[in-house]
């Protein structure tokens, strides 16, 4: 099937080519400048049909980036000089006989003028942001030296989502006949090396490594050198899957006989040129192939992360604090698989955007093939870090199992909030009070789900001492609470704004949002009776709130929006009327941060630890709430007071540092010790080919 594939194209490929002769049809480049961003350099030797393909596809690629394209002809004997009569705003150099790859290659390096090389197979085609984006890795982090992409073959399979480098000097391409949307190759990560299919390098480190061994003549494996020196020099290799290839394979060789056995050669040569770094490097194992990571070694650990669902901006109060997570161990090198246990949707666009393609998404259909899952790749990871009380409960002795069978392996538990903490007061304020006894066995058989965790990580200093009063100062237990980034500046002053402010999910009926709006509007609401000067405006999804509160005057339903800051800044009082919850309360850390001053019940304040009339006002009857909104509505120096208070607090407790270094003592193992390198299928040639 393979071989048909390659011989339809191939002769679909040759049928255009002759139309564009026939229809006298030409290819124009765009002008570009005497200091390029980038030069593109490809060799060409026959094979006209694959390089017309390859220039139409980079008139979409190079589409507002300043490019100049190099082609190298090595004697073609084919149509391809026809083709450089017709094309335009392209460099070209003919020679008079055939150089090989390497020779050519280096030979245009050495003429080019842009900034960055990008070296790419003429038997190619990108899609049309390929260039861009890969442009955008090489300078996503400091200390990245070359970009690779995700290559596709002509049968729509991966050849490479990044590669690996035995001990004897083969490679392996990571993902080699995967489908192209397996999340095992959509993830960015460093990799031993990347291939001259598609290579971006800056041209001043290739100048100054010494460019391609000209001892790998006439070709195949001075890709493999060139990143070698670059890992050896302290810089990174990585794969972009975001940047993707459609490959030929073989299209630029005489015959792939020919090209193996050139590689064979030169699998000695570099053995001459880097034989103690190939010896660090793992030996090749068919069997364990599957479970290895790319170029394990440059990160710092790797964690396996469990939540309920992949973050995204609509989402609840726990996402902010998933997002800032990930952020902190990407900043701290950490490569990370995310598990969302409640199923597995394509990230949206704004995950994808934020994260780039570096945090490995999965998915299993239930726990049985989690369980599979995690038995063969469980020597992948150095941490386990397990959030939410019901994820515990489902999977938490999958990971005891991992953890007792390999003590490499961390079990981390994030307890996010003790959630019968919550239940109880759910239950007394629904008029069902729980006896003491009943309190009891739920809080501790919620704490006892950590017992074989190595560390628990609560969100708050007050369920901290609960784990510790449980654990009776046994078990180690971090605080890791939320930050949503640094404060802004806002420009309303007090006299500028007015009304009240309420932000939270209303679409879930009974949850602690709903209940807290509903006692609000039928308890409170009636005793302001006008003394709020301005409108009560709430947002979030209304859809459980019924029609009488629905219709009450000077109430604004605004349901979910974009941008909160234009509302925090028209706004004078946030109120947070909650009832029951457990955690710590994101929407007045959030109001905090945006210097809006907050009037919540005793119940919040105690579980942040602020003070009344310090960072907050507290109440929590319905005529203190109504008073105390009122005040604060009404006084400028209070509410000045109170909005520099609990900014004060917010920088002490959750600002970003603060968050990032929280996440560093958590996540504190010993540095990696061994060179595991990424997965491939186990059917792999020795040699991975261009």
């Amino acid at each position: 099937m393979v071989v048909r594939v390659r011989e339809t194209k191939r002769r679909i490929l040759r049928a255009e080519l002759a139309g564009f002769f026939e229809r006298r049809q030409t290819l124009g480049f765009a002008p570009y400048s005497e200091r390029p961003t980038i030069s593109i350099l490809i060799v060409v030797w026959n094979q006209a049909e694959l390089t017309l393909a390859c220039l139409r596809s980079l008139q979409g690629a190079v589409a507002g980036i300043d490019a100049e394209i190099l082609i190298a002809d090595n004697a073609s004997t084919d149509q391809s000089p026809l083709l450089w009569d017709v094309i335009s705003g392209v460099r070209i150099f003919r020679h008079a006989h055939n150089q090989g790859f390497l020779l050519a290659a280096g030979g245009l390096a050495r003429e080019a003028r842009g900034d960055h090389l990008l070296f790419l197979n003429n038997d190619t085609t990108l899609e049309h942001d390929s260039i861009g984006r890969a442009l955008a890795s090489l300078h996503r982090r400091p200390g990245i030296g070359a970009v690779g992409a995700r290559v596709l073959l002509p049968h729509g399979v991966v050849q490479e989502a990044g590669n690996t480098i035995w001990n004897d000097g083969s490679c392996s391409g990571y993902g080699r006949g995967r489908s192209p949307d397996d999340p095992g190759v959509l993830d960015w990560k460093y990799t031993d090396y990347v291939s001259g299919v598609f290579l971006l390098t800056r041209r001043a480190d290739f100048i100054r490594l010494g460019g391609f061994d000209e001892r790998l003549a006439p070709a195949y494996c001075e890709d493999v050198d060139y990143c070698i020196k670059l890992w050896r020099d302290g810089l990174a290799v990585v794969c972009d899957p975001a940047v993707v290839v459609h490959h030929y394979e073989f299209g630029s060789s005489a015959t792939p006989e020919a090209a193996i056995a050139l590689q064979r050669r030169n699998i000695g040569i570099l053995h001459q040129l880097h034989g103690d770094w190939l010896a660090s490097q793992p030996a090749w194992d068919a069997g364990g192939i599957e479970t290895r990571f790319c170029r394990d070694s440059a990160y710092r650990g790797h964690v396996l992360v469990v939540d309920d669902r992949v973050p995204d901006f609509y989402t609840g109060a726990g996402a902010p604090r998933a997002v800032a997570l990930f952020e902190a161990l990407l900043a701290l090198n950490w490569k990370i698989t995310f598990y969302p246990t409640a199923g597995c949707r394509i990230p949206s666009k704004w995950f994808q955007d934020r994260f780039g393609s570096e945090i490995r998404v999965i998915h299993a259909a239930d726990r049985e093939v989690f369980a599979k899952w995690l038995e063969l790749y469980r020597d992948t990871f150095d941490t386990v870090f397990i959030s939410r009380v019901h994820n515990m409960e489902a999977l938490g002795g999958l990971f005891t199992d991992v953890s007792q069978a390999d003590r490499r392996i961390r079990v981390i538990y994030d307890a996010e909030a003790i959630c019968a903490l919550r239940d109880i007061v759910a239950a007394r304020i629904g008029g069902s009070p729980l006896n003491e006894d009943k309190c009891l066995r739920m809080v501790t058989a919620e704490l006892a789900l950590a017992a074989d965790a190595d560390l628990i990580c609560a969100v708050s200093g007050g369920e901290a001492e609960c784990f510790h009063d449980h654990y009776a100062g046994q078990k180690p237990v971090e605080v890791l609470a939320h930050t949503l980034g640094p404060r802004p500046v806002f420009k309303a002053e007090f006299a500028e704004r007015s009304g009240l402010l309420f932000v939270g999910r209303l679409s879930e009926a009974n949850s602690p949002n709903v209940d807290s709006i509903l006692w609000f509007m039928r308890e409170v609401y009636p005793l302001l009776a006008g003394e709020i000067g301005g409108p009560i405006r709430i947002i979030g999804d209304p859809s459980a709130l019924p029609a009488d509160v629905r219709r009450l005057p000077n109430v604004q339903l605004l349901g979910p929006v974009d941008d909160l800051a234009p509302y925090y800044e028209q706004a004078r009082v946030f109120i947070a009327p909650t009832r029951f919850a457990a955690g710590i309360p994101l929407k007045v850390i959030e109001a905090a941060r945006h210097n809006l001053p907050v009037v919540c019940t005793s119940l919040l304040a105690g579980q942040l630890e602020w003070r009344h009339e310090h960072e907050v006002l507290v109440a929590d009857t319905a005529e203190e709430f109504a008073r105390e909104c009122i005040r604060l509505h009404g006084d400028a120096a209070l509410w000045e007071s109170l909005s520099q208070g609990a900014g004060r607090r917010y920088d002490e407790q959750f600002s970003p540092a603060g968050f990032t270094a929280a996440v560093g003592r958590i996540f504190n193992p010993p540095a990696r010790v061994s060179s595991a390198e990424q997965p491939s299928d186990a059917d792999l040639v020795a040699v991975e080919t261009r």
